[in-house]
Parts: structure tokens; C-alpha cells; sequence
């Protein structure tokens, strides 16, 4: 995460004084620094994917859904600050970046396609596949996340 909000800082220059001939370099930082993100809530798909039948501690469940919720919360932001701030800025400053925007649209819907896909993946996978077993009292099946 560290990585993600220095790039995200990055972003948050090219808003403050960006110009149509960085649009290239935002878009770039932004599908890296998403990729990145999905690439880590793939990491969680394959896990639970790899057991028909998962059990396990609820300080480990708690931390899996802590990075998840973070990865997803970073994936939202990155989409509000391009399609409502970078692309607010650079439209006040009557930068054109039309084109820039279309070649690389196909590619943000689908990472975010991707994510939307992995979010209801994980809720089928934690449902039918996830107990939760605390130290004392009475096993939790389909704990609930998303």
C-alpha cells in the first residue's frame, strides 16, 4: 500500500498541475498502480478457490477483509480523482485529452470489470466455502463481507 499512495500522490500532482502532455504518464501510473491492486485481491480469489472447504481463525478473516477493503476503497479513489478530478482540471484548464482518454478506456473497464467480478467471486467463494472457527464457542459458516 505504501507503493499505491506514492503513485497516487503522483496523481494527485499530474490534478494539481498537470497538462495534456503528461495525460499519457497519468493514465500509465493509473492502470500500473490499479493492476497492482487487482493483481492482490486476485491473490485472495486463488486462495479461496483452492479449498472446496476453508477454516479458519477470525483475526485472519479480519485481516483478509481489512486488505481487501483497502485495495477496493484505493480502486474507488483512483476512479474518482481521473474521472472526476483529473479529468475536471484539465477540462478548467482547457487541456484536450479526448483521445488520450478513449485508447486507454477500454483498458481501465476492464480492470475495474475485473474487480467488480473478483467482489462478487469472493462473496460466493466466503459463502459457500468459509467457516469460521473462534478459539471458543460456535463455528461461523458464510461470515459475511461484502
Amino acid at each position: 500500500m505504501d507503493f499505491v499512495e506514492r503513485h497516487r500522490r503522483r496523481l494527485d500532482q499530474h490534478i494539481e498541475c498537470g497538462m495534456a502532455k503528461g495525460v499519457a504518464n497519468f493514465l500509465h501510473i493509473l492502470r500500473s498502480v490499479g493492476n497492482l491492486l487487482l493483481s492482490q485481491i486476485d491473490r485472495i480469489v486463488v486462495a479461496l478457490r483452492a479449498e472446496t472447504r476453508i477454516e479458519m481463525r477470525p483475526d485472519h478473516w479480519y485481516e483478509i477483509r481489512n486488505h481487501l477493503d483497502d485495495y477496493y476503497q484505493m480502486l474507488e479513489r483512483l476512479l474518482k480523482i481521473t474521472a472526476v478530478d483529473y479529468v475536471d482540471a484539465m477540462l478548467d484548464a482547457g487541456q484536450k485529452i479526448g483521445s488520450e482518454f478513449a485508447e486507454s478506456l477500454p483498458d481501465l473497464m476492464k480492470l475495474y470489470g475485473r474487480a467488480r467480478e473478483n467482489r462478487d467471486l469472493i462473496n460466493t467463494l466466503q459463502q459457500s466455502r468459509l467457516t469460521i472457527i473462534p478459539s471458543t464457542g460456535v463455528s461461523i459458516r458464510d461470515p459475511g463481507f461484502f
